[in-house]
């Protein structure tokens, strides 16, 4: 009785919790203007960035955002005398991040556009950019722009470079109706479909074109620009105050005029395969901080997808065998449906948009949706494992005088876990793997190192060496679990045997002793 009231208080707090933590996220939507008092005292500069940007944002050969951008926001926050805290996100999440105050500042490599101008503050132009194609270096065929119309163009998703194709189909030089886009995550992705020969050719800023064809030699850059020349600003949040955004712009302004600005694009233009991700040793440095990054996120997860699996299992159970928890149970189910429902990515995009409003860390976000994520598949498996325990069971230790809830937690689910484990093992190398997706809140898996390395010396090791990597690790742990339940079930065999051997008594303790012939 007391462990059904404490559930049903158990129940109660969590639904309360999450509508105040949903009212508090949403209620909470003035915030304090950002000052550059305020930077001073939180010490901290939060710098929102798509590190897969050559040559303004890319990872170097230790796993640090480098870059043009980067350069420049180091410099910021020297002078305001604080740390400069990167935030790596795609391109098309970091201006709702900034939105939600997920940051100070974003530097991307973003074009100043009609829309952005008149909704976002920003600042001074510091670049001028140019869209170019790369193509296959074989593709005699296309010599100029125009040579395009009909084919297949690729380009980043929600960048300058899919808005200037699409505008250059409209009313341009590539107008056609057979013309088609195909748009991807990043940089990376949109060249692997031209190198995989989904796309005829792509669009990408000038010097990240540039960049590439000197990186690989199949690939090569039309020397003719499309569209009209663009700027490159760094956009702030809603609640900036003027004196941050002159005293960037006087940063600026100071370094085009000493030179500092073209020097930063002279040395970053000029990396080389060595400088940016393979010098010697620099690959192992960035493939641990994947690994730990990795085996973290899925340890964390794990651990509250069993607590919410398991909570969630016991009321549904409960409210099986009998008839209590009714509301609860309800609850419980229709949490379970919304998240078996519903893309993990989504949940991870919907909890970092809620969390935003108060940090400026991805974590917690990736955490919670993994975790909450999990569990429900979790419940569902221990749910179906209570189903396969023979109901004699529950009837012997109803008869033996246990109550209901004492039938549950001490007879019931513990063989329900028990016969669980090979599907908890798949659940575990699923959660596992589907970790590869939190690199789109910036959160450097196994999968970033592989992809920056693959690209860098444009070669398939990365990709082996990452796959070799999530392997062992779900091999191991699937030999250690499968251990546990060995152990487990040779515990529980050399325990009843104990039993019967004490029960067995001797019916004499002296041997009789044979009769003396006569």
């Amino acid at each position: 009785m007391k462990i059904l009231v404490r559930t049903k208080i158990l129940t109660k707090l969590i639904l309360v919790l999450i509508i105040g933590c949903v009212m508090g996220f949403y209620g909470c939507k003035n915030k304090p203007k950002v000052t550059i008092e305020a930077l001073k005292e939180r010490g901290t500069l939060v710098v929102l960035t798509d590190p897969t940007f050559y040559p303004y944002e890319y990872y170097n050969r230790k796993g640090k955002i480098v870059g043009i951008d980067m350069e420049i926001a180091q410099l910021i926050a020297n002078k305001l005398g604080v740390d400069l805290d990167i935030r790596p996100r795609s391109f098309e999440g970091i201006i709702s991040s900034l939105s939600n105050n997920g940051g100070d500042i974003a530097m991307a490599g973003m074009s100043l556009t009609p829309e952005k101008q008149d909704t976002y503050p920003h600042s001074m132009p510091y670049a001028d950019a140019h869209q170019k194609f790369l193509l296959l270096s074989n593709r005699k065929d296309i010599e100029e722009p125009q040579d395009l119309a009909g084919k297949k163009i690729g380009a980043p998703i929600a960048t300058t470079s899919m808005t200037c194709i699409r505008k250059e189909i409209t009313n341009g030089t590539l107008k056609d109706t057979n013309t088609e886009v195909m748009s991807y995550g990043n940089t990376y992705e949109v060249i692997q479909a031209l190198k995989s020969k989904h796309v005829d050719a792509v669009l990408l800023d000038s010097d990240t074109s540039e960049v590439y064809a000197k990186k690989d030699k199949c690939l090569k850059v039309l020397p003719s620009p499309l569209g009209e020349e663009e700027k490159y600003v760094f956009f702030y949040p809603k609640n900036v105050s003027d004196e941050v955004i002159r005293f960037i712009d006087n940063i600026i302004t100071g370094i085009k005029v000493n030179g500092r600005l073209e020097e930063f694009r002279a040395k970053h233009r000029l990396v080389n395969t060595d400088e940016s991700s393979t010098a010697e040793g620099g690959w192992t440095g960035f493939f641990l901080k994947g690994l730990k990054n990795t085996t973290g996120l899925v340890c964390i997860s794990m651990i509250l997808g069993i607590v919410v699996g398991v909570l969630i299992a016991f009321i549904r159970v409960q409210h099986r065998f009998s008839g209590n928890l009714n509301l609860s149970n309800k609850a419980a189910g229709l949490f379970v449906q919304i998240f078996r429902g519903t893309p993990l990515m989504l949940q991870m995009y919907m909890f970092d948009s809620l969390f935003s409003r108060f940090l400026s860390l991805s974590w917690p976000a990736v955490i919670l949706a993994f975790g909450l994520n999990s569990g429900v598949y979790i419940s569902e498996i221990l749910r179906s494992s209570v189903g396969e325990v023979d109901s004699s069971q529950y009837e012997a230790a109803r008869i033996l005088g246990f109550s209901n809830n004492q039938t549950l937690k001490l007879v019931i689910l513990p063989q329900a876990f028990r016969n669980s484990v090979p599907t908890l093992l798949n659940e575990f190398s699923s959660l596992l793997k589907d970790t590869s997706i939190a690199s789109a809140m910036g959160i450097v898996t196994l999968v970033q190192p592989a992809v920056d390395l693959s690209w860098a010396t444009n070669k398939m090791w990365p990709f082996c060496f990452s796959g070799s990597l999530y392997f062992l690790i779900i091999l191991l742990i699937s030999h250690t679990l499968n251990w546990i339940k060995r152990w487990s079930a040779a515990k529980e065999i050399r325990k009843e045997q104990t039993k019967y051997v004490k029960r067995i008594k001797p019916e004499c303790n002296d041997m009789q002793k044979p009769k003396e012939l006569g």
